[in-house]
């Protein structure tokens, strides 16, 4: 007997759940302007949610619609209109260590390439720029090649169009993004120590500014205008990569 009122008691449990969070019962499209306190909140241009008009300038809807995180974890209220103005501070240190470290066999690390300190391609030295100093065939290049590296970058983001009120999107018709960056970095051997820190060995720096731009979803491409200021030889360099990731 006690067994069957258990049974009896999860069948009507069964049968009077609450019906899934997504399901409507019984509704019917309704025409527009049928309920005009039913709104619909658009975030960005699209689709958030809808909301209730409980006076002239107030609307209530879910705690989840302004949220960044949705209706998971605790909410987290997404500020809009999103400010395009966008500060970037990137710190990074790479090494090898240990005893072979140095070892000619393994190819140096370069600090010089687009996505590290802009405006030191080595494909940009020319042969006035190579000169040897006793102890290296050229130290303009050798002195950003080491075992160990330090950079530093800076960068002031916003899209290209926004701020001239073109689009009301963040990017409107053309997804391209303008950054003014500040680079910096330093390459060093087991045995020196960088300038930064007390040491002896030099560092180099940039700035410019650079265009990213998305390539149809496939990749993004940034063009940068570079001025290397430990390069007194040369003036503004352009570069090329597919490799702004940071």
């Amino acid at each position: 007997m006690r067994r069957a009122g258990v049974l009896a008691t999860l069948l009507c449990a069964l049968a009077f759940q609450a019906a899934p969070a997504n399901a409507v019962v019984g509704g019917q499209p309704a025409a527009p302007g049928t309920f005009p306190y039913v709104g619909n909140i658009l975030i960005g241009g699209a689709f958030g949610c809808t909301g209730t008009l409980i006076s002239p300038q107030w609307v209530l809807t879910a705690g989840h619609c302004g949220s960044v995180t949705g209706a998971a974890g605790v909410p987290t209220p997404v500020a809009w209109p999103a400010p395009f103005y966008t500060v970037a501070v990137r710190a990074m240190h790479y090494g090898r260590y240990g005893r072979d470290s140095d070892d000619t066999r393994i190819f140096p690390l370069y600090i010089g390439y687009p996505w590290l300190v802009r405006g030191y391609d080595v494909g940009s030295f020319s042969s006035d720029e190579c000169v040897g100093d006793g102890t290296t065939s050229c130290a303009a290049i050798d002195k950003l090649t080491g075992s160990r590296m330090l950079i530093g970058n800076v960068e002031f983001r916003f899209p290209l169009l926004r701020p001239f009120g073109v689009s009301g999107n963040m990017y409107g018709p053309v997804p391209v993004e303008v950054a003014f960056f500040a680079d910096a970095g330093t390459a060093w051997q087991a045995g020196q120590r960088p300038g930064v820190f007390g040491g002896s060995r030099g560092g180099v720096s940039s700035a410019g500014v650079a265009f990213r731009v998305n390539m149809f979803g496939f990749a993004v491409g940034e063009l940068d205008i570079a001025k290397p200021f430990d390069r007194p030889r040369q003036g503004w360099q352009f570069g090329f990569n597919l490799m702004p990731g940071w």
